[in-house]
């Protein structure tokens, strides 16, 4: 069982991770499409979905 709770772990991990990188996606398209505030609305989600998983990428610079 616990090979299949390390493996679940993981996988949860990769989605959150996942999630994270999108919404800095989409902060980087609004920024481009002139909306700051759900640029920076997606940019602090993004940052505590990755900051949750103690992800590096949590606070980039810029």
């Amino acid at each position: 069982m616990r090979g299949i709770e390390a493996v679940t772990a993981r996988r949860e991990l990769g989605y959150h991770r996942g999630a994270g990188l999108t919404l800095r996606t989409l902060a980087e398209l609004h920024d481009a499409a002139g909306v700051p505030e759900q640029a920076t609305a997606c940019r602090d989600a993004a940052a505590e979905v990755l900051r949750a998983i103690g992800h590096p990428e949590a606070d980039p610079a810029g």
